[in-house]
Order: structure tokens, then C-alpha cells, then sequence
């Protein structure tokens, strides 16, 4: 998660990915791709602005299904 928030420019980020428990970049990348409230909820609890959003969300839909 740490390296995809690098890669994106977003690493400030981390450490409330790791405080809010998001460590599984399969996990994001799954509530990014199917969309709905989890994904709000998951903005919400990391504090992303709209636009960092929309960065990881489409970082996120252009990795393969499964990261692991």
C-alpha cells in the first residue's frame, strides 16, 4: 500500500492507511473497483480529498485482480 501511495504521489497518506487498518491492496483495489459506499466510507476514514481519490480509485482499477 505504502509503495502504490508512492507511486501515485499520495505517501503522505500512509500512515492513516496503516492507522485505519487499510494494509491489503487487494482489499482497496476491491472496494475501489466495485465502487458503492464502502468506497466513500474508505475516503472518509483515510481523509482523501475528492481528487486524491479519484487518483487512487483509478490507480487502483488499472491493477490486476489479485495484487497478492
Amino acid at each position: 500500500v505504502r509503495e502504490m501511495l508512492r507511486r501515485v504521489r499520495l505517501d503522505h497518506y500512509a500512515e492513516v492507511f496503516d492507522e485505519q487498518g487499510y494494509d491489503d491492496l487487494n482489499h482497496i483495489r476491491a472496494i475501489a473497483v466495485e465502487g458503492g459506499g464502502d468506497f466513500e466510507r474508505f475516503v472518509c476514514h483515510v481523509g482523501l480529498k475528492p481528487g486524491h481519490a479519484a487518483k487512487v480509485k483509478s490507480w487502483c482499477r488499472s491493477l490486476p485482480a489479485a495484487m497478492a
